[in-house]
């Protein structure tokens, strides 16, 4: 089980070979690189970043972050898939809803007010911008 092989190949790969190992014991199966497949997956489930900065890990959550950013299916069947996607919504739910807050305070509205609109505009867009890099 090869760090090195694993992060060579790409993202796509890697996740139809999730894919399949989730499904696959391995037993005489011909699918290209499955025992790599199920030795990862094994790893992530056991490991799960235990070891502060584990490589294997981060490998396959990379594959599972992949999948997971782009998927569109409610009931996943793709390891991790529904609990990643159910972290980023919340994330991203509590992020909106602080910056709903931020620029509810009227004080701030009222200082970046213009006689431009434009102006008025582009200076709301700037400091939306450094209140979601902060």
């Amino acid at each position: 089980m090869s760090n090195t092989w694993f992060s060579k190949q790409t993202l796509e790969h890697n996740e139809k070979l999730i894919m399949h190992s989730n499904y696959c014991d391995g037993i005489e199966c011909s699918y290209p690189h499955c025992n790599h497949g199920i030795k990862f997956m094994d790893h992530f489930n056991q490991c799960q970043f235990t070891s502060e900065n584990c490589k294997k890990c981060e490998l396959v959550f990379q594959v599972l972050m992949y999948h997971s950013k782009k998927c569109c299916v409610k009931n996943c069947k793709f390891p991790y898939c529904n609990f990643i996607n159910k972290k980023l919504n919340k994330k991203f739910q509590n992020d909106f809803n602080e910056l709903k807050k931020r620029i509810k305070d009227e004080n701030e509205i009222n200082q970046y007010t213009f006689s431009s609109a434009d102006q008025s505009i582009d200076t709301i867009k700037k400091k939306v911008q450094q209140i979601i890099d902060a």
